[in-house]
């Protein structure tokens, strides 16, 4: 963010009332505009123009003006307050030094449902009948119309408390629609307390009206609010209809929300529908969760079908999903048959068979390997996910970079000197084979590879230990930034290298097997801890797991 003054004229420090703050300028305003535009009311001091380069949207930049008197910024904001001004309202308030005055929640209301055609003018004046408004807003989307709802912060909580019961239920224009006019509550709050209130419904009957769904909700607790609105995208729901309702006490939301997820209704037509009842999230929670749910749902179906889903590559593009399925019947139950294709419809030359059993699965891989179809040898493997194909490429880029190098690449800037005299000797160098001795011995009564222990030299163990201590740290920082739809590929990435280093488990399917197996049981904590390796929780859950997955 930079700052660019335009300095007038030294004058002596102005008291707040007349300093003006200029909101919602777009990026192309300049100090001389606003100069140009302010000055009639009376002469300026200074003009302060805020810019945002980093951001591109257009309504991002903001100003303070500062006038020699404070009548003449008195005059300005009456007379330009929510004017038109290169394409955005300007939002013009006192600048309040005193940060509680901007801040206060008490004196803020929020308005919903406000008709479209309302502009930002109309809504300042039709409330500051009650009493002088420090700032109006009205959000607007990329083109320029209303999303609908509003804010005015009034100066006093009185004349906010006046606003709140005079305009509530009531419309602004002859045929529009009724408005809800409350008092704002910021988000952190509205988190604690809406969120375990108010609830997400769908997919009931869809002759449904908000009577009805109000009278299947009131018997759990007071209900505060009930809406039913119509769905634009029919594919994402059952019916076109979902609704919210918004209950007094969290306490009955919860109630309600236990004994009506998944309930049964029966419609008038007779037709049965299962209620959908969950906790309202606003979108940004809801996307995320829908994400971590996609990644669950694929990584249980990994685990599902690991070892029975074939990978084949090298297919004609005569070859559709009947005539694979026809190629691979012969050995087995076959649950489903995939062959990828472009948008345009072309093959994309491999595809994806799952058979119900593993034995089928091996028969098949084994027979038809390298068999001719449409003159093309068949390339047939286990099926692999993203994850663990990045592992197996990484361990074969590797192995051809340093062929000698024991599968171990330790980068120059982290490698010790050769004499182990010079190594930090508050550094606890013997770790490592302590940790080695333990699970080689755990490991060889189920005829598992231990841990290496090819390392004679412990200056060796030291530099392999402190790469992989750098790289927990590198890690851990991509990690707790990730969306939570990748942090799982991240903590398995980093599980999969750490057993190929000290396990030396060559077997991508095991890695990936084992390392699918600990994130599935981890928590969102454990994860973060697997990267320090000093606590030793990765090694303690390794430990837990290899026995009853490998």
């Amino acid at each position: 963010m930079s700052n660019k003054s335009t300095l007038l004229k030294k004058k002596p420090c102005s008291p707040d009332n007349s300093i003006l703050y200029v909101g919602n300028l777009t990026l192309d305003v300049t100090g001389m505009d606003l100069e140009q535009l302010f000055n009639t009311y009376g002469e300026l001091s200074s003009v302060r123009l805020v810019v945002h380069p980093e951001c591109d949207t257009p309504n991002v930049n903001h100003a303070y003006l500062n006038f020699v008197e404070a009548t003449c910024a008195m005059e300005a904001m009456k007379n330009l307050n929510n004017c038109f001004f290169k394409g955005q309202y300007l939002r013009i308030m006192f600048n309040f030094r005193n940060p509680f005055r901007r801040k206060n929640s008490q004196n803020n209301i929020y308005i919903r449902k406000l008709d479209k055609s309302i502009d930002q003018k109309t809504l300042f004046q039709k409330f500051s009948d009650f009493g002088p408004i420090m700032s109006c807003k009205i959000p607007c989307d990329e083109n320029g119309i209303s999303l609908g709802y509003a804010y005015v912060h009034f100066n006093k909580k009185k004349d906010a408390k006046k606003a709140i019961l005079a305009l509530n239920k009531t419309a602004l224009t002859k045929d529009g629609m009724s408005m809800e006019v409350m008092e704002f509550i910021p988000r952190y709050t509205r988190n604690q307390i809406f969120q375990i209130r108010n609830l997400f419904v769908k997919n009931f009957p869809t002759d449904w009206d908000q009577e009805d769904l109000s009278k299947e909700f009131s018997s759990f607790g007071e209900i505060k609010s009930c809406i039913i609105l119509n769905n634009t995208n029919c594919n994402i729901y059952d019916s076109k209809k979902y609704g919210f309702v918004c209950y007094k006490e969290s306490n009955h939301a919860q109630i309600a929300l236990n004994a009506l997820h998944n309930k049964n209704i029966e419609s008038s037509d007779k037709k049965i529908y299962k209620l959908y009842v969950s906790i309202a999230l606003n979108k940004k929670d809801r996307a995320n969760q829908l994400a971590d749910e996609k990644e669950n749902k694929k990584l249980n179906l990994n685990i599902k079908n690991n070892d029975k889903n074939l990978y084949i590559k090298y297919l004609d593009d005569k070859v559709d999903d009947a005539q694979l399925k026809s190629l691979f019947s012969k050995y087995g139950s076959i649950t489903s048959v995939k062959v990828m294709r472009h948008e345009n419809g072309i093959s994309k030359g491999f595809g994806f068979v799952c058979f119900s059993e593993k034995s089928e699965a091996s028969a098949a891989l084994t027979s038809m390997k390298g068999v001719k179809v449409f003159s093309k040898p068949l390339y047939i493997a286990l099926s692999q996910n993203k994850n663990e194909r990045k592992a197996a490429q990484n361990e074969i880029n590797k192995s051809r970079q340093f062929p000698n190098s024991n599968n171990y690449y330790i980068p120059e800037q982290y490698l010790v000197p050769a004499n182990p005299n010079e190594v930090p000797k508050d550094y606890v160098t013997n770790m490592m084979y302590a940790q080695m001795q333990y699970h080689n011995a755990f490991l060889s009564q189920s005829n598992i590879p231990g841990i290496i222990n090819s390392h004679q030299n412990s200056n060796t163990m030291y530099q392999i230990r402190t790469y992989f201590e750098k790289k927990g740290a590198f890690m851990f920082n991509m990690y707790i930034n990730a969306s939570k739809a990748k942090r799982n590929g991240i903590v398995g990435e980093f599980i999969c290298e750490f057993l190929k280093t000290f396990y030396y488990f060559k077997d991508t399917t095991r890695i990936a097997r084992l390392s699918q197996s600990i994130i599935k049981e981890s928590s969102h904590s454990e994860n973060k801890n697997f990267f320090i390796l000093t606590n030793g929780s990765l090694v303690s859950k390794i430990g837990s797991h290899i026995n009853i997955v490998m």
